[in-house]
C-alpha cells in the first residue's frame, strides 16, 4: 500500500485526489449524496493546507444525513400512494435547495481555502459556482 501524498505545507494527510469522471459518476450514481460526503472525507486535509479559512465539519455531515433520510423515504412514498408522495414532495423539494446552498457555500469556502493556500487565484468563482466538487477536485489533483 503506498503512503498518501504530503503537500510540503501540511502535517498529516493529503487532500485526496480522485478523477474527476469518479467524482462526477458518483455524484449521478448516488444521486447528490455523494456531493457533501466530498467535503466531509477532505475537510480534514482542506483544514490543514496553509489558509486562515477553514471548513465547518456540520453543515456537510447534515445534508449528508438529509439526502440519505430523503433516499430512504422515496420507495417507501412510493408504496405508501399519493398521499405519501405528496408529503415526500413537500419534504423532499426544501431538503434538496436547502443542501445545493450549503453544498454551494462549502464549494465557495474550499475556494477561498485553495486559492489562499497557492497563494494566487487560480481556482475562480464562476467555474465554481457552476461546477462545484467537480471543479475543485480537478484543481486539487492539479496543484497539490
Amino acid at each position: 500500500m503506498s503512503q498518501p501524498e504530503i503537500h510540503p505545507m501540511q502535517t498529516g494527510p493529503a487532500v485526496k485526489k480522485a478523477s474527476v469522471f469518479f467524482t462526477l459518476v458518483m455524484s449521478v450514481i448516488t444521486l447528490g449524496i455523494y456531493v457533501p460526503y466530498w467535503f466531509i472525507s477532505r475537510r480534514e486535509a482542506l483544514n490543514r493546507l496553509d489558509s486562515e479559512v477553514t471548513l465547518p465539519s456540520a453543515p456537510a455531515k447534515i445534508v449528508f444525513i438529509l439526502y440519505i433520510l430523503s433516499a430512504i423515504f422515496l420507495p417507501v412514498a412510493m408504496i405508501g400512494g399519493e398521499g405519501m408522495m405528496r408529503l415526500y414532495d413537500t419534504l423532499d423539494i426544501p431538503i434538496t435547495y436547502g443542501g445545493m446552498a450549503v453544498c454551494l457555500y462549502l464549494a465557495m469556502r474550499t475556494r477561498l481555502i485553495l486559492n489562499e493556500h497557492l497563494g494566487v487565484k487560480s481556482v475562480g468563482p464562476v467555474k465554481t459556482f457552476f461546477l462545484w466538487i467537480w471543479y475543485l477536485q480537478y484543481k486539487i489533483n492539479a496543484h497539490l
